[in-house]
């Protein structure tokens, strides 16, 4: 795998993944603010903002695993980045804060801020499923989620190779030998919100909790 499409891999998989939960999601209009359902942010927190129809939102690590951390977080950021300029808020931004704990989007100018609150306030869904890309997962399960992987990060192999590594969980370590041994010589496909985005190969079945993707 090339370096830039495993990091590709990487961010998808890391936006996901980086427990991030939304503290604050405020709407400001005309000096108004509008607070959606998430958890109100510590009010010691200064607004600071200028934003007339723009919104911000704050994401924090809410895990103890503080291995590749800043990477897994700049990775996230740099996801958010993309997803927004996609999609065309091209003035949006993203910055790391607290000693990169906290990713902070800004988006200024926002006509319908509900537009953006699906956009990045809503959880994604990450599977990894036995179906590929151009069949249906009606009334099917994943094999697993993105619950039960806790690092995704950017690695070499033996080969001097990029690859991206999971790790999982207990759950998620049980899971994926059943998927893998179920899988061995086919693709184990993996699914962003209901869309197919990848099907790569299993060589043998993995009981360790620990993967490759190249």
């Amino acid at each position: 795998m090339s370096k830039t499409k495993a990091i590709v891999v990487m961010t998808i998989i890391c936006v996901l993944i980086v427990t991030g939960t939304v503290f604050a999601f405020v709407s400001l209009d005309d000096g108004e603010l509008g607070i959606y359902d998430y958890i109100a942010y510590p009010a010691t927190i200064s607004l600071g903002l200028d934003l007339k129809g723009g919104i911000y939102a704050v994401y924090e690590a809410d895990t103890e695993d503080t291995d590749n951390l800043e990477a897994r977080m700049q990775g996230t950021a740099d996801a958010l980045a993309d997803l927004l300029f996609e999609k065309g808020y091209t003035e949006a931004t993203i910055t790391l804060q607290n000693n990169n704990t906290r990713i902070r989007v800004e988006v200024p100018d926002v006509d319908d801020p509900e537009t953006v609150f699906n956009l990045i306030g809503r959880p994604a869904t990450l599977e990894f499923r036995k179906e590929g890309k151009d069949e249906s997962t009606e009334g099917s399960e994943p094999y697993v989620t993105g619950k039960d992987v806790e690092k995704a990060y950017v690695s070499m192999d033996k080969n001097g190779e990029y690859v991206v590594a999971l790790e999982f969980n207990s759950a998620g370590t049980k899971k994926f030998a059943t998927a893998t041994a179920e899988r061995v010589g086919q693709p184990l496909n993996i699914w962003i919100n209901n869309v197919w985005k990848l099907g790569p190969n299993v060589s043998e079945a993995i009981s360790t909790g620990k993967a490759t993707i190249s």
